[in-house]
């Protein structure tokens, strides 16, 4: 297995065909099977085939296989070029209306990479302070931009929608690009009030995409966010492309990391920090000057347990049947009236405008949103109870995997 994970950051450690086409051999077929298959869930295929083409590695693996990977390689390469055109347009419509945009993830990382196929991007990611971010939502609206449902939501209702998120309900438009409106950086779930977004705001910077002016976080302020993303946004699942942004982002400047930990003083982002680090260059150093780092802040760095757990989720392709969230907030509790209180405050029961999302219910009315919500209910039902009751008497392969999350979690926090 540790064979496997080294070999799919091939790309990134420069190792030799001779030595990776020996490697791969050594795998048993199961492990080369979940190798090719990492790597499309990932939406690694850009970065891995560029290498395989490179080192002449064609020949190791099956017609269908490459196939794969050349087809979702020019998959993203079509989509990246449509995310430009995109985002080109919306910030002309910004700026048209007085608006600040700040591009995140993807979209500020595009321009690093000398091929715009090889970072492949499948939304457009947008922070805006304060009260921009309800205007750019009309904004978007007025020159038709939807949610699935064809959903209008009054600035009352999206209110209370990001009591619960860190951004506005997805919108889409004629080329079906998502556009996810940010309303903070980090989740309230982690932060109540967000450590980061001020500083984008602060350090943000003007470049040139694609012949436009946009704006993207400073430097550090990426680097930050992508690691913060990936220990505490996704939890880090299904998301080798981080290994590739810092990388790209190491090899095009030099990287005071020193610095960045001392900008950001929280202790839980620190913690974040450490662990996706560890987790980075935990088979070759990716960073420069990691082991310095690790002995300058060494309090915020975990054990091996808890670097082996985060390790293991970075390079797994399990799907868990409970949201993680819910399933580390259940797992705790003891009481099974508490435990039921957790369970109808997570919304086990949607809401109408839920359904319609969940469904993708076009031109929704009262007889459809009601057979959905039923036909949700016992979906739910069937797929929670089961998995609710071991959790709750501690048991089966649910509550195993709230022992591997909890590991985690109460490191962080």
């Amino acid at each position: 297995m540790v064979l496997r994970n080294s070999l799919l950051l091939a790309p990134l450690n420069n190792l030799n065909s001779e030595e990776f086409r020996n490697n791969y051999y050594n795998l048993e077929l199961p492990e080369q099977e979940f190798f090719l298959k990492k790597i499309l869930n990932d939406k690694y295929s850009p970065i891995f085939l560029n290498y395989i083409n490179k080192n002449n590695l064609q020949d190791i693996f099956i017609d269908q296989e490459l196939t794969s990977l050349k087809e979702q390689s020019k998959r993203f390469q079509v989509q990246s070029l449509e995310i430009v055109k995109e985002l080109i347009y919306i910030n002309k419509l910004f700026k048209k209306n007085s608006l600040n945009p700040i591009y995140l993830k993807g979209s500020a990382l595009m321009n690093e990479y000398s091929d715009i196929s090889l970072r492949p991007a499948v939304d457009i990611d947008i922070f805006f302070e304060g009260e921009e971010v309800f205007n750019a939502y009309k904004i978007l609206y007025e020159n038709l931009y939807n949610e699935p449902g064809l959903i209008y939501r009054s600035k009352k209702e999206l209110k209370e929608y990001i009591k619960n998120n860190h951004h506005l309900p997805p919108l889409y438009g004629e080329s079906n690009i998502m556009i996810e409106i940010h309303c903070r950086i980090t989740r309230e779930v982690d932060f109540k009030d967000c450590p980061l977004s001020q500083q984008v705001v602060k350090n943000k910077r003007s470049v040139n995409f694609y012949g436009s002016n946009i704006n993207i976080p400073s430097i550090e302020d990426i680097i930050v966010h992508q690691l913060i993303h990936f220990s505490l946004n996704s939890r880090f699942n299904n998301l080798l492309r981080i290994f590739s942004d810092i990388r790209q982002l190491e090899k095009n400047y030099i990287i005071d990391w020193k610095k960045i930990y001392n900008k950001n003083k929280d202790e839980k982002i620190r913690k974040a920090l450490s662990l996706s680090l560890e987790i980075l260059n935990y088979h070759f150093t990716l960073t420069n000057r990691f082991i310095d780092l690790k002995n300058h802040y060494g309090s915020y760095f975990p054990e091996n347990e808890v670097v082996l757990e985060a390790y293991n989720k970075t390079f797994d392709l399990k799907k868990r049947k409970m949201n993680e969230e819910l399933l580390y907030k259940l797992g705790k509790e003891n009481v099974f009236r508490d435990f039921l209180k957790i369970i109808f405050s997570r919304k086990i029961f949607l809401s109408a405008e839920e359904i319609i999302s969940e469904y993708n219910i076009s031109k929704p009315n009262y007889s459809k949103v009601i057979y959905f919500r039923i036909l949700s209910f016992f979906s739910r039902f069937a797929n929670f109870w089961p998995l609710i009751i071991n959790l709750f008497l501690k048991k089966g392969t649910v509550f195993q995997d709230f022992k591997s999350i909890k590991r985690v979690e109460d490191w962080l926090n």
